[in-house]
């Protein structure tokens, strides 16, 4: 996995990683938003041609459908404009309400008027009534081309050129193919290899001529969505061997999570965790050259069309990349499709989106509809990369074949086919970190669902946190249990995964209780010390699963800000521990920045939500009371209803999530949120006297 920072952002992760034990690091808000020339629409589907033609006449075309009712167009350039002349009508372009969109550069952010334009003119019938539902402009979702990856620094001083040429052979790999903690080579021993399961590789694209990878590709269900066609293939510089460390990326996922294996002895490039699971190569971005350095391109447009993809088919989503985004929603296209896959994918069993843990805060890993997953260091200490998130569900040993290799001896990384010629094989060693834990969970999660393919994503998410450990690792110490005595990793969730325990836990499997949720809105917050504390009350009793915190909050930069969620069992949750660094321009007169995020919470699993909770923003080694303060939260409790209780009063049953809170489903047209609107929620929230909402809504057993 690479992510994309600062270099003053490395140096302070650098320093601080090298004097401080907790996991933690830089946020840099420079790169938070970088818009495309795309924009995304919700229409119903009867009035798509409506909307599309209405948008032609502004240099507005379509590209592709991305969901249910949600569909991507692209802005012309005005130098480019002549490529949108080719749908227009003659009559279309007399129409005296046209609006120049053609002169708007795709590189910044669409002002309100100008999305407002669009909403208007682009969406009106014969009789002037609008059928755009909703729009909103679409994200690159990686910054600069000049911003080099974080973790490209962190391995050794050698250059990623002598990396490649000592790196790559075409020799063969020998058993252990991974860590012996993870009973894969077991499971295959048992007869569970994946066997009818379909992984899709969200990823820059897989080579489809490849030989480690070719007898599995599922092409049937494989897309380009870049360029929406059929050839998903990556780009290859072949005269620039540094390049690969992108573009062999879907290659590396690829074999990690369902490579071919000839022989479980001895097999060139490794064997897949689940050798014989078939790969949907879903390619959604493309890696470019800037002067030698390799970069990827994407779009939130492309991205999100591939998360609905053949939602029937596929059952698996392996989604490596991270964004390099803390403190971020998702696209509402995004979402949508998450949700759309959650709830119907799989025939209604739900699509399974596996993605590396990453910032906190972070949109793709702290949803409800993914399972986010982190590295495993070298010897089961913390990665090169520390980021605290409170959704990371488990661990795998992603930096070498097992917890005892690494980049310093003989049998470094995780061992993957490379780029080659047909028919031919060369290999590498140099893939590691939370895009091979992604990838690794991935396989395990088919193998479980070769055991049981009736298995909802709820039930996968137990069957995980049911079957992971924690031992043997020099983490262990830092394992803390919970009231529920289940033991939690501030960043590596409950452990790391046994296949074997979760094929036995897959294979006997009980119908869970309907899931239900439960509220409370807290919009003032209080002094305690060196600390700002919101405190709440849940007389709603719960066994929790998972736990959201929507909170806003004003952070001082340059300090180390420590949130911190504690139970009324006195268990605590440690939500963000990392250094606000640099700021972007839109802060208060005080110099804080205003923050408006969800953090997803696993580690009160088993617990019961009745009591008091507090949630504790301070700084780290700070004794006076710093310039900071907590706004307005909202807790959501996730989990199974306790002892049969009959809610009444302001209780409130529903069949189905209520995503309307986040603009998903809301048929109001909403434009994107600047930091002046965020603001303007934070002073109008924190103004509310205290006020507690209960809601509950009863899920179905599939949801």
């Amino acid at each position: 996995m690479y992510s994309f920072s600062c270099v003053m952002c490395f140096l302070s992760f650098y320093l601080m990683s090298n004097l401080v034990g907790n996991a933690k690091g830089c946020i840099d808000y420079d790169l938070d938003l970088i818009y495309s020339d795309k924009i995304l629409v919700k229409c119903h589907s009867d009035d798509f041609n409506i909307v599309r033609r209405n948008f032609i006449r502004h240099n507005v075309t379509f590209l592709y459908k991305v969901a249910h009712n949600v569909y991507a167009f692209n802005i012309w350039m005005a130098e480019t404009g002549l490529n949108a002349q080719r749908e227009r009508n003659e009559a279309d372009l007399k129409d005296p309400r046209e609006f120049n969109i053609a002169e708007l550069k795709a590189s910044r952010e669409l002002n309100e008027t100008e999305l407002e334009a669009l909403y208007i003119f682009g969406g009106k019938d014969a009789f002037g009534n609008n059928r755009v539902k909703y729009i909103q402009q679409g994200e690159q979702l990686f910054p600069n081309p000049h911003v080099l990856p974080l973790e490209r620094h962190t391995r050794d001083t050698r250059t990623i050129f002598e990396d490649n040429r000592q790196r790559q052979h075409s020799g063969i790999v020998c058993s252990p193919f991974y860590d012996p903690a993870h009973h894969i080579e077991d499971a295959w021993k048992a007869g569970y290899t994946g066997k009818h399961i379909v992984i899709g590789i969200v990823d820059v694209g897989i080579d489809g001529d490849n030989q480690e990878l070719k007898e599995n590709i599922a092409v049937e269900y494989s897309h380009n969505f870049v360029d929406n066609n059929n050839n998903y293939a990556p780009e290859y510089y072949g005269n620039y061997p540094e390049l690969s460390t992108l573009t062999n990326h879907g290659n590396a996922c690829g074999t990690v999570a369902a490579g071919v294996c000839r022989n479980t002895t001895c097999d060139p490039c490794s064997c897949g965790v689940a050798k014989d699971a078939k790969i949907a190569v879903l390619k959604t971005g493309k890696v470019m050259k800037f002067r030698n350095w390799p970069y990827p391109a994407m779009e939130s447009s492309a991205y999100a069309a591939a998360l609905g993809y053949k939602h029937n088919h596929i059952a698996i989503y392996s989604c490596s990349w991270d964004f390099n985004k803390p403190f971020t929603k998702l696209d509402f296209a995004s979402e949508k499709a998450l949700f759309k896959g959650y709830k119907a994918g799989r025939k209604g069993l739900g699509s399974i989106y596996v993605f590396p843990a990453g910032r906190p805060g972070n949109g793709f890993s702290n949803s409800l509809y993914t399972i986010a997953v982190n590295t495993i260091g070298v010897n089961g200490t913390l990665p090169g990369r520390r980021f605290v998130n409170t959704a990371t569900l488990v661990s795998a040993f992603g930096d070498g074949n097992t917890r005892h290799d690494s980049g310093m001896v003989i049998r470094p990384l995780q061992w993957t086919t490379m780029h080659s010629q047909p028919n031919t094989t060369r290999c590498s060693n140099k893939f590691s970190g939370s895009s091979s834990a992604t990838a690794l969970v991935s396989g395990i999660i088919a193998i479980a669902l070769q055991a049981n393919p009736n298995l909802t994503v709820r039930d996968i998410k137990h069957i995980l946190v049911e079957s992971s450990t924690y031992t043997g690792l020099e983490e262990t110490p830092n394992f803390k249990q919970n009231a529920a005595g289940k033991f939690y990793h501030s960043a590596f969730g409950f452990g790391y995964p046994n296949v074997m325990e979760m094929i036995h836990y897959a294979q006997n499997f009980t119908p869970l209780p309907n899931l239900v949720h439960y509220s409370v809105f807290v919009a003032d917050d209080r002094i305690y010390g060196d600390k700002r504390i919101v405190d709440l009350f849940s007389n709603k009793s719960i066994d929790i699963e998972q736990i959201t915190v929507d909170v806003w909050m004003k952070l001082p930069k340059e300090e180390n800000v420590v949130l911190h969620l504690i139970s009324p069992s006195r268990t605590e949750a440690l939500l963000l521990d990392t250094i606000i660094n640099r700021p972007p321009e839109d802060v208060d007169v005080d110099n804080r920045l205003h923050v408006h995020t969800v953090f997803l919470v696993n580690a009160f699993w088993g617990e019961i939500s009745y009591g008091n909770w507090s949630l504790e923003l301070r700084l780290q080694n700070r004794q006076s009371f710093p310039e900071h303060d907590l706004g307005a939260i909202n807790i959501t409790f996730y989990g199974t209803q306790k002892d049969n209780l009959n809610i009444t009063g302001n209780g409130k049953r529903t069949n189905e999530y209520d995503l309307q809170k986040n603009g998903v489903d809301n048929n109001d047209r909403k434009v994107k949120g600047t930091q002046k609107y965020k603001n303007n929620v934070m002073n109008n929230t924190c103004n509310i006297t205290l006020i507690i909402i209960f809601s509950i809504a009863l899920f179905e057993n599939n949801f």
